[in-house]
This record gives C-alpha cells, sequence and structure tokens, in this order.
C-alpha cells in the first residue's frame, strides 16, 4: 500500500517583510504543493540537517551572492556582509528552529529591531526578511531567493539603496528544511 503526502516545497514567507515600524505580517505559502508517493508506513526520507559551519553557512553565503548579483544588475550598491548582523541573524534562525515558531516576534516579544538594539547594534533604518524553505542545502539559497524577489515586501527590502550592510543566518530543521533570516542597516 502506498502513502500520498502533500508538501510545500517552496515553502512560506511572510506575507510582507517587516521593516522599522512594521508589523508582523501573515504567513503565506509559497510555491506549488507537491504529492509525493512513498510506501504505507515508510518516513519521508529526511532532507539535510546542519551542523553550526556545515551547510548553513555555505548556504548564507550563497544567498548573499544572489542577492548582490541581483542588486548590481539593478545599478545598486552591493551590501556588505557585517559580522555582528551575521551572528543576530544567525541566532533569529536558530531561535525560531529551536523554539518552533515562524515569526518576525519571538514567543517573548522580541522583534528584529529591539534584537539589535539589545546587542548595540546602531542603525537609523534596518529590515528584515524571513523565508522558509524544505530545498536540498545544493537549491535552499536559490529557492529563498526566488521566494523573496517573488514578495514586493521582500525585494523592497533587497533593492533597498538605503541597505548599505546585511547578515545572513540559516538554520537546518530538525524534520528538514531551513529557516532563513536576513538582517539589513544603513
Amino acid at each position: 500500500m502506498m502513502r500520498r503526502v502533500m508538501t510545500w516545497t517552496g515553502g512560506l514567507l511572510c506575507a510582507g517583510c517587516l521593516t522599522r515600524g512594521g508589523i508582523p505580517a501573515i504567513l503565506q505559502p509559497v510555491g506549488p504543493p507537491v504529492e509525493t508517493v512513498s510506501p504505507a508506513g515508510a518516513s519521508p526520507s529526511p532532507l539535510p540537517t546542519s551542523s553550526p559551519g556545515e551547510p548553513a553557512e555555505a548556504i548564507a553565503r550563497d544567498v548573499l551572492v544572489l542577492v548582490n548579483r541581483e542588486r548590481e544588475s539593478r545599478g545598486l550598491m552591493a551590501l556588505t556582509n557585517d559580522s555582528p548582523l551575521t551572528r543576530a541573524a544567525r541566532y533569529r534562525s536558530e531561535d525560531m528552529v529551536a523554539q518552533d515558531y515562524f515569526s518576525h516576534v519571538d514567543p517573548d516579544g522580541m522583534g528584529p529591531f529591539q534584537l539589535l538594539q539589545k546587542l548595540g547594534l546602531p542603525f537609523q533604518y534596518a529590515a528584515e526578511n524571513i523565508a522558509w524553505n524544505g530545498e536540498p542545502a545544493r537549491t535552499a539559497a536559490r529557492r529563498a531567493m526566488e521566494n523573496w524577489m517573488g514578495s514586493s515586501g521582500h525585494r523592497a527590502n533587497l533593492l533597498d539603496a538605503r541597505q548599505r550592510r546585511t547578515g545572513i543566518g540559516v538554520s537546518a530543521r530538525p524534520a528538514g528544511g531551513w529557516i532563513f533570516t536576513q538582517l539589513f542597516t544603513d
């Protein structure tokens, strides 16, 4: 007997990303549902998971390359990878995995701007993009970028000329897939 499972391979994005003064957005599925067939009782094969420093960091580097390629193709300055922002973004992604949520605001009510302030990271303008997808490591960055560029709010953050620095954090979900956080500041 075969079991049919419907999954969203495209993952989730917030319906409108968050910028300073913004509010948390509603989640929306991205990408078509895909039907997979497996023998009854069999678990779907797990997607790659990572330890700190393994595929997650490579995926984050790939996201930065894709973001800067998109910005430069539109005559915008490339974003500088900022180590403190990267640590904050990685913390946000790891926290979403550890506490099993997907939101711009953590279960304790802290949003990205409060986190940046708490860490003493200066900014006049900041933004955050988050995404989740179930892609294998080799295509995860490309899928996240395609989904962000397909969303007006996320695209606006990625292509905002005020943004100068970024930090990208990616964390593997135990059930498979990846959580992405990209923080931007001026």
